[in-house]
């Protein structure tokens, strides 16, 4: 997919979550309303929208 959240914005895969799996950030858009696990590097774990980290990672 051109327009997933891995190809558009590589920086944010590395705090996608385990917990989403079998979905994988190549088969989400990075534009998408869909709520995911997110983890931070201190191991915090969060549930928000991939538009939501879109727009804060600009």
């Amino acid at each position: 997919m051109s327009n997933s959240l891995a190809e558009v914005h590589p920086e944010l895969v590395s705090e996608w979550s385990e917990k989403n799996l079998p979905l994988t950030p190549d088969d989400i858009t990075f534009g998408s309303n869909k709520k995911v696990w997110w983890k931070g590097a201190c191991g915090h774990e969060w549930k928000t929208s991939v538009k939501a980290r879109y727009k804060v990672s600009r």
